[in-house]
């Protein structure tokens, strides 16, 4: 059988194995059904009312106080509010689907009281908890690209994605129409989980041989409860209680084409224009891979960047180019094209030598924009609503498209052009990051913390009006994502993906040398580095403070267990190089302290005499 052109392949393998797309937490809003792109984008594209003041759009390129005062706080909170309402595309999207025409007042207005009724509790405020503050009340909004953050920093983004966790240990298949768990070389039927029905519980997947399997699992922001799995068998029914997990992001090389298994693979890991050099190398030898049977794009990590890039790499190898099937608009004023030359002005800082040159030609382009703006000259306005039209891009060989969470943005944009329009596309791996519907990022700073907001400033509104904010593009096949090349190539070798191609008789007699895959306990070479400094710091106050006696040690080592525990959430390995000090200094506590007691005891006893 063809493997059926996307989104056709996605639809027939749920009606296949009696699945319906999951939906474990509530889905973003959206609008009306029975409203066009057209006329929804007619209500989201409000204009404001003025170009904000040109001191309001510089940028100092550093880190601001650790901490604010109230009236500081506050008057950032405004300036953050006033960016929204004059930047931000997302801001008529959000205001219309909480308050439809009106009837419930502009809920950013209630959202920018409630921040400052709660800055007026205290004189003073980190700087570190406005952004939290700010999001708190903001919790209506879902934009992968809003975020908030000092120079430098991570900024915190205005989403939750939605991961994927699944249960790795139970080997499920379809069996008629239901499903059956493999145990012992048994197969038990699936009769209910969490008291359900079990077919939303239930992803199709991939095994280790590449043969068609389920995985138990779910979509969730925070890690789920255990699923409770009732199945029947020969000895009567059981319940079993899984706990699920979630996979271990692993970076790798971001380019390179190699042959693993005998099917040509392509990693595609980034489309930021910092990396042209590559990215134009994949571009000119996408040809050579048509006509192939297998291959393989490997865009796992891919956080985004540029869309000119996928869509050159696709125009290169179909040789039809792809467009977006999105609706788009972007709002143009002074303000917003200040935002834009801000950006540019951060990549000629960080850029190397050739695409800095590019950058320098982009920041001059923007700022002559911005400045035909403001008084008698340009007012703002909404660029032209284009509507593409989507015509399929004939395709014969199979192309497998490897995604996890990480892909996002102009990443997820690669996505969209294969499985919206190229035939025999097919995902693999675990849903996307979701920042899909607000895009053309601008930058701005805030006036007294320093903080930095990123704000897009472009719609991309689906022509199917679906909000795919938090939860991006979901795959044909869920595996779990280090394992998604050998499982991939492994169903092409054994037949579970089909190609329109011809197989020449010796297309799969090489070794199929699997990719490496470290254990899920293992953490990231990152983490690893971490807590070795962790350690490697925290043991400098014992050589340097050798000579102190056993009570410092205690209190050094309590100081440990206390800072280790704070970090045991979202740094276990700092955490675990922490109480390994912690053990350190109570070991040399106790030594000292045993050596302490020996010195005295001879001194007791002669005094006792």
């Amino acid at each position: 059988m063809r493997v059926l052109p996307r989104p056709l392949a996605a639809i027939r393998l749920f009606a296949l194995l009696g699945l319906a797309s999951h939906a474990a937490f509530a889905d973003p809003p959206r609008p009306p059904a029975t409203a066009s792109v057209e006329e929804f984008a007619a209500r989201i594209r409000p204009l404001p009312s003025a170009e904000l003041p040109p001191e309001a759009l510089g940028v100092v390129w550093e880190s601001g106080p650790k901490t604010l005062t109230r009236d500081e706080a506050a008057g950032d909170t405004r300036a953050f509010f006033a960016l929204l309402s004059h930047t931000w595309c997302g801001y008529g999207y959000f205001r219309e689907i909480e308050s439809p025409d009106g009837g419930n007042g502009n809920p950013f207005d209630t959202a920018e009281s409630a921040v400052l009724e709660a800055l007026a509790s205290r004189e003073a405020w980190p700087t570190r908890d406005l952004p939290e503050l700010l999001r708190a009340q903001l919790a209506f909004v879902r934009d992968c690209h809003l975020s908030v953050g000092a120079y430098g920093k991570a900024r915190l983004n205005f989403c939750r994605h939605q991961d994927f966790w699944f249960d790795p240990g139970l080997t499920l298949r379809r069996e008629g129409e239901g499903a059956v768990l493999e145990e012992g070389g048994s197969r038990l039927p699936v009769l209910s989980i969490d008291g359900d029905d079990p077919a939303p519980h239930l992803f199709p997947s991939l095994d280790e041989n590449g043969e068609a399997s389920l995985l138990l699992g779910a979509l969730a922001d925070a890690p789920p409860p255990p699923r409770l799995v009732r199945v029947g068998g020969a000895d009567g029914e059981r319940t079993l209680r899984r706990t699920l997990t979630r996979s271990t992001p692993r970076p790798r090389a971001r380019f390179g084409e190699e042959r693993v298994g005998g099917v040509p693979v392509v990693r595609l890991r980034s489309c930021a224009d910092y990396f042209a050099r590559e990215l134009e190398e994949l571009v000119d030898h996408a040809p050579r891979y048509r006509g192939e049977p297998y291959l393989v794009l490997d865009i796992r990590g891919n956080g985004g960047g540029n869309t000119r890039w996928p869509r050159a790499w696709i125009t290169a190898f179909t040789g039809e180019r792809p467009v977006l099937k999105q609706a788009l608009s972007e709002l143009i004023s002074g303000t917003t094209m200040s935002g834009r030359a801000n950006i540019f002005e951060m990549m000629t800082r960080n850029y190397r030598a050739k695409e800095r040159q590019a950058a320098e030609t982009e920041l001059e382009h923007y700022r002559a924009v911005a400045a035909s703006f403001g008084g008698d000259k340009q007012q703002p306005y909404w660029s032209t609503l284009y509507v593409p039209h989507v015509e399929p891009i004939a395709n014969p060989t199979t192309l497998i498209v490897l995604v996890d969470r990480r892909v996002a943005s102009a990443g997820e944009g690669v996505v969209s052009f294969l499985r919206d329009q190229v035939e025999n596309v097919v995902l693999v791996g675990e849903n996307t990051r979701g920042a899909l519907t607000f895009g053309q990022l601008a930058v701005y700073q805030l006036p007294h913390s320093k903080l930095l907001v990123q704000v897009p400033i472009k719609l991309n509104i689906a022509l199917d009006l679906a909000m795919r904010e938090e939860r991006g593009f979901e795959p044909d096949y869920w595996v779990p994502a280090p394992h998604a090349l050998n499982r991939a190539v492994a169903a092409a070798r054994a037949g579970t993906l089909e190609t329109a191609v011809p197989l020449p008789k010796d297309y799969f007699e090489s070794e199929f040398v699997r990719e490496a895959v470290p254990p899920a306990w293992l953490p990231s070479r990152k983490e690893r580095v971490r807590g070795l400094i962790t350690l490697l710091l925290a043991l400098v106050p014992a050589l340097i403070n050798w000579k102190r006696g056993w009570r410092f040690f205690v209190v050094a080592g309590v100081v440990a267990v206390a800072v280790g525990a704070g970090l045991l959430a979202f740094r276990p390995w700092m955490s675990a190089a922490l109480g390994f000090v912690a053990c350190v200094y109570f070991a040399v506590a106790a030594i000292k302290a045993g050596r302490a007691a020996a010195r005295t005891r001879p001194a007791n006893q002669e005094a006792s005499r």
